[in-house]
């Protein structure tokens, strides 16, 4: 009897960190079903106004059976629709008016798809567009150089080993984002990684390295998230620019959670520190989330571009550009992050919805760290008051409490997920909250109050 290539292959998961990490979240979500409590697999049927709630399709893994409106809130459409406190649509951008008409301007002139990769004929005026805008955002001297990418992971996977290679040094923060380790994996740099937000655990580490190269032969590149995925804390960008000068290392920004969630401008982690983007070698980021379409960005002086070979890196040459339509309304949206009081006064048909949405945004951040902040007088843990940015967590610690409260969140109708072991640290199991300007006042209260009953229910064992 033949054996199928799984058996001829072994069963074992095969001896790296990235499958392993892909297996202990496969088994997280199974022992999640077992709980009867699964949210990864659901789909989408239908989605509500500008994307406030959804309403799943039923799963065997999770029952939608019994499903009932928040007692005394109003706050649940119909009783299977869950309000969305675990995306990243920022800004909501993906139903602005002004994002859709672009869009379908562009399906009308240039199709569905892309033409082909980005290096070879693949991009459009559009794409130009997008560029111009990013390069407006973090290379505001004007001199500087943008590529688009099909995704933000593979900006990073593309971004880092065209940096640094065999010799080199790459410094990162521990809770960097797990795309740019995947790129420091790819680069066969070594990587030496700083405790959180620490810059004086870096520091000691480059000053070890330059003890073992006074000469700065080989690269050395500090890389970290500007807004960290799982936390929400902010990088520290006056002290990574400072070491990173003193012991000439090239400095790399992911500005994914960023950009439009953070800072007084919304325009991401140098406008937080009220410093020149300029100061970060290179920049990467994704036009999803708050820019609320697809795909990736690199932007970084000239110089630095032509040496690293952006254009014509393989992930580029071998890889379908982002669409004509997508990056219409990409631009639309950094157009409109970009704009100054000046273009607006001098353009009164210019339409800034970026700013109504951002403002929003940061109404319901205020909304939810006020029931955050309940939580943490009783002793959960959780940091109201400081993550800046669009992103809030409550560390649970107990994987199968965490379940718990994912379900009964659910069942109230409102809908976050829990982050478990790899993403987060063992024993710090925890769900992260987002917020979207498109959920009402009114609503955000109904989903703190339900998110503070069933965290007191679960973890504190008090009734709602």
């Amino acid at each position: 009897m033949k054996q199928g290539p799984e058996k001829r292959a072994g069963s074992r998961t095969a001896n790296n960190f990235f499958a392993r990490s892909a297996r202990w979240m496969a088994d997280s979500t199974q022992r999640a079903a077992d709980a009867g409590a699964d949210l990864s697999q659901l789909r989408v049927a239908t989605i509500g106004p500008k994307g406030a709630w959804i309403r799943h399709l039923p799963s065997h893994r999770f029952s939608l059976t019994g499903t009932t409106c928040s007692e005394g809130t109003g706050a649940i459409p119909k009783p299977d629709n869950v309000f969305v406190l675990c995306g990243c649509a920022y800004l909501s951008a993906s139903f602005w008016p002004e994002t859709i008409k672009a869009a379908r301007k562009a399906l009308d002139t240039h199709g569905v798809g892309s033409y082909d990769s980005a290096p070879l004929s693949g991009e459009s005026e559009h794409h130009e567009q997008v560029k111009d805008e990013l390069l407006k955002l973090y290379r505001p001297a004007g001199e500087g150089a943008a590529f688009l990418t099909i995704s933000a992971s593979m900006a990073n996977m593309t971004a880092v080993p065209m940096l640094v290679g065999r010799g080199d040094t790459i410094f990162s923060d521990s809770e960097s984002h797990m795309t740019l380790l995947q790129g420091a994996a790819m680069s066969e740099a070594e990587l030496v990684r700083f405790r959180h937000n620490d810059m004086d655990d870096l520091e000691r580490k480059l000053i070890t390295a330059n003890d073992l190269d006074p000469k700065c032969q080989h690269r050395r590149l500090i890389m970290t998230d500007g807004v960290f995925s799982m936390s929400g804390h902010v990088c520290n960008l006056p002290g990574l620019v400072a070491l990173a000068q003193r012991f000439k290392c090239l400095l790399l920004v992911d500005e994914a959670h960023a950009l439009g969630a953070l800072g007084p401008q919304g325009r991401g982690t140098a406008d937080y520190w009220e410093m020149d983007p300029g100061c970060i070698d290179i920049v990467t980021g994704t036009l999803a989330k708050s820019v609320g379409a697809q795909g990736g960005y690199i932007v970084c002086n000239t110089s630095l571009a032509e040496s690293a070979s952006y254009e014509y890196t393989t992930n580029r040459v071998f890889s379908s550009g982002v669409p004509a339509s997508i990056t219409a309304a990409a631009a639309e949206v950094l157009r409109q992050i970009n704009a100054t009081d000046e273009t607006l006064q001098s353009d009164r048909a210019t339409t800034n919805t970026f700013r109504k949405m951002y403002q929003r945004q940061r109404r319901n951040l205020d909304i939810l760290s006020g029931y955050l902040r309940k939580l943490k007088l009783d002793g959960i843990e959780t940091e109201p008051d400081d993550a800046p940015a669009a992103i809030r967590r409550v560390v649970v610690g107990d994987e199968q409490a965490l379940f718990e409260i994912q379900k009964r969140l659910y069942l109230q109708g409102v809908y976050v997920l829990g982050v478990v072991y790899p993403a987060v640290p063992k024993g710090c199991d925890q769900f992260r909250i987002t917020v979207m300007p498109s959920i009402s006042q009114a609503k955000m209260h109904a989903c703190g109050k339900a998110l503070v009953n069933v965290c007191r229910s679960v973890l504190l064992g008090q009734s709602g």
